[in-house]
């Protein structure tokens, strides 16, 4: 077992004592998006440092307009102050340090958040990757404006009362772009040498330390940008962090990796098998100053046993747990508690968290339900709801446990009804994926949770209404999850009712292949709508079992639905090993026994393929017969997760949290007629 103890020491940072060695890395949890730090944030954090963590970071808020990139928190906006002050209440409230992470975008910029439209800017005129937009070259007056606007931002941290400050230097944008040779390419004090690349950081850091002297002050690096020679590499790194150190100015280090060519690797998903993979850099930082200045080290490390090992192993003096904290804001709390077993996991899918934050919105969490909602929902606000309910759910997928662990953590009596053998549901069946397997967590967790509460599983239980009505209920939420549709219906082809063929035999689907892969012949084709993992991961199965295969999609690549969670580096340079063909912008015509017609999807051009089986993943249908069947008892009847309407587990386990939070006011009525 490993021991958690070293997590739990204080540590100085600039003169600032923090509580513990565990905190919560800057990240822009885009509730406050192009405008001025908010309530809905402060919560957020708070939250954090009530649940143990010793120190919590504010992400990534922009220091000025041209380097806002599309929606960061704005940190220039004197109405911040009063904002930070009640953020500094509420984590000092529960013994945690609050800093906030400044930063300047750079050439990570679209020139478009805002409505004056000015270009990107950067050390050098070297596009980003992000929005391809050409770039202005900063002259000496463009830097000297990004130098007090650090200050000044910097200045309103320190009149909010905020801890400390730390600069972005890292993933890709201004400073960092300064100091890699890949971005840097100028001729003046500013490029060529490593010293030179160094100045920019060097000089904000020197403004801020003359207006805010008493504030800690660290920097974010990254010490690998994974672009090989011409980037940053952690040979150089450790001269850049020599140089860094030796100025004086910094009071921590918080190393980390990547820019944006190699986000990737930043918040890997689950399919990538990476843990814990920028930990070395923090030793080699460590090593480097000779332990002179604190180091932090974060980025997939996922548990807080793994944030341990890094501190036993001596490579790093605090660690980050950024995921971690999104699925439980309480893993400190509860790990010190000797509850690790109740820590609810990340299982990095990266849906509620990394892909809404790449679409501008606010995040969530697929697993933890109050995340972004910690006002209403949050740590400590699970009251009981008075008089106990006799509650019933059918259902044992991710809906049902969820409304099941909610409801009973309420105070209320549940019984859970799952026909088959074990829980899980379509989860369980999504884990059997290669390398899906984390989803297995959740799983656990919630099983964990439901026999702590003492709710009554019955497995093996096929509900009906005569069986329901034995258990006399108060109210009844059916969580009977969906099945795929073999119609070989479209929304994307309204000119017809299906696909002509799709009720032959050896056409099937994901869920059916899961369960039984032996039914599967040697040529396969995947008919493929979502360029999810249904399709994608299935496909590697298939593969490496010795199939021949191909995924036809009508979307503009395959796999595009894995684009925003970070899976695609992972995903199609596997299936392009395996052999996999990826035919996109195209249609299944129709199907015949033993092949496939595929049309192109402009109409240019048709072909046939040889398919042993077909593969249909495409829409589903609820299975929806039971709570048809429930409408006229009179106890409360309620449908959440797919069987309401197939979607993700996101929504399956935000239904289940919602209906065991609200059931009591909504069954009460019934319950009293009755």
């Amino acid at each position: 077992m490993t021991n958690l103890d070293a997590l739990w020491q204080p540590i100085t940072v600039g003169g600032l004592t923090i509580p513990n060695r565990v905190f919560v890395p800057a990240h822009e949890a885009y509730f406050a998006a192009n405008k001025a730090f908010n309530q809905q944030y402060v919560d957020y954090l708070a939250e954090r440092a009530k649940g143990g963590a010793g120190l919590v970071t504010i992400g990534a808020s922009a220091v000025h307009p041209r380097g806002a990139a599309n929606g960061h928190t704005q940190a220039w906006h004197p109405e911040n102050v009063p904002v930070y002050r009640a953020l500094a209440d509420a984590v000092h409230e529960h013994g945690g340090t609050v800093f906030s992470q400044l930063f300047h975008c750079g050439h990570q910029d679209s020139g478009q958040t805002g409505f004056d439209w000015d270009p990107p800017m950067s050390a050098s005129a070297v596009t980003g990757p992000l929005y391809d937009r050409q770039v202005e070259v900063m002259s000496q007056d463009d830097i000297d404006t990004v130098i007090e606007a650090f200050a000044h931002c910097a200045d309103l941290v320190a009149q909010g009362g905020l801890d400390g400050v730390e600069l972005s230097g890292g993933h890709g944008y201004l400073i960092g772009q300064f100091i890699s040779p890949f971005t840097n390419r100028r001729e003046d004090q500013y490029g060529g040498s490593l010293e030179n690349r160094c100045r920019l950081a060097i000089e904000i850091a020197t403004e801020i330390k003359q207006r805010c002297p008493d504030l800690p002050l660290g920097i974010r690096l990254s010490y690998d940008e994974y672009l090989g020679e011409v980037g940053i590499t952690p040979d150089e790194s450790d001269r850049t962090i020599v140089i860094l150190n030796d100025t004086g100015l910094f009071d921590y280090f918080n190393i980390s990796g990547i820019n944006y060519h190699t986000v990737f690797n930043l918040v890997p998903p689950m399919t990538s098998g990476l843990e814990g993979h920028m930990v070395e850099n923090a030793r080699r930082a460590k090593a480097a100053i000779g332990g002179s200045t604190p180091i932090l080290a974060a980025n997939a490390i996922r548990t807080i046993e793994q944030a341990a090992d890094v501190l036993n192993a001596g490579d790093a003096d605090m660690v980050g747990l950024m995921r971690a904290h999104v699925a439980d804001p309480e893993i400190v709390r509860k790990a010190k508690a000797g509850r690790a077993a109740e820590i609810r996991p990340c299982v990095r899918a990266n849906q509620g968290c990394i892909r809404r934050g790449s679409m501008g919105k606010g995040i969530v969490c697929t697993v933890n339900p109050a995340t972004g909602r910690e006002k209403a929902w949050g740590v400590d606000r699970q009251d009981e709801d008075g008089e106990a309910l006799n509650l019933v759910v059918v259902g044992g997928g991710p809906a049902g446990m969820q409304a099941a662990e909610t409801a009973a953590s309420r105070g209320h009596r549940v019984t859970l009804l799952e026909r088959s053998g074990e829980l899980g549901g379509s989860l369980r069946l999504a884990a059997a994926l290669p390398a899906r397997h984390e989803w297995l967590g959740l799983i656990d967790h919630l099983t964990g949770a439901l026999d702590r509460l003492g709710v009554d599983v019955r497995l093996n239980t096929e509900a009906d209404a005569d069986t329901i009505r034995s258990l006399s209920p108060d109210a009844v939420v059916v969580a009977t999850g969906a099945h795929f549709d073999h119609s070989g219906n479209s929304t994307f082809r309204p000119d017809r009712p299906g696909i002509p063929g799709a009720d032959l035999p050896h056409v099937t689907d994901p869920a059916a292949v899961l369960r039984d892969p032996s039914s599967v012949g040697e040529r396969v084709v995947i008919v493929d709508e979502h360029g999810n993992h249904a399709a994608m991961s299935l496909a590697r199965m298939l593969a490496e079992s010795g199939k021949s295969v191909e995924v036809v999609t009508q979307q503009l690549y395959g796999g595009q639905g894995l684009t925003f969670t970070m899976d695609i580096p992972f995903v199609l340079p596997v299936l392009a090993h395996l052999g996999v063909t990826l035919t996109a912008q195209s249609f299944c015509e129709s199907i015949a026994p033993g092949e496939v017609t595929i049309t192109d999807l402009w109409g240019s051009s048709s072909r046939t393929t040889p398919a042993d089986t077909v593969i249909l993943n495409l829409s589903k249908v609820s299975d929806s017969a039971l709570f048809d069947t429930l409408q006229d008892e009179v106890f409360d009847v309620r449908r959440i997760g797919d069987a309401r309407v197939p979607r993700e587990v996101d929504d399956a386990i935000y239904e289940g949290e919602r209906w065991g939070r609200t059931i009591a006011s909504l069954a009460r009525p019934a319950a009293a007629t009755a």
